[in-house]
């Protein structure tokens, strides 16, 4: 995700902090920590979730045997791009 997101999320939290802050429900200063620890846990959250898609899809996929992988009318897809290799 990008910065520019992450900002807006920030943004967000903090106003939220604020309104919060000005009920008395928490403390002003707490605000912007709590903001930045929110942010952290998130962005570590979104990117276990990526690892464990990655493991899921891959989980029951079959490995090409050698001598198939090797005749020249199987096409091969680049891992990196998905794109089929010439």
């Amino acid at each position: 995700m990008s910065d520019s997101f992450w900002q807006s999320v920030r943004y967000v939290l903090i106003a939220m902090g604020s309104f919060f802050a000005g009920r008395g429900k928490i403390d002003a200063l707490q605000v912007v920590p709590l903001v930045d620890q929110f942010i952290q846990i998130a962005s570590g959250a979104v990117a276990l979730c990526a690892a464990a898609w990655g493991l899921y899809v891959k989980f029951k996929t079959a490995t090409v045997p050698v001598d198939v992988a090797a005749r020249a009318d199987v096409p091969v897809v680049s891992s990196a791009t998905g794109t089929l290799k010439s």
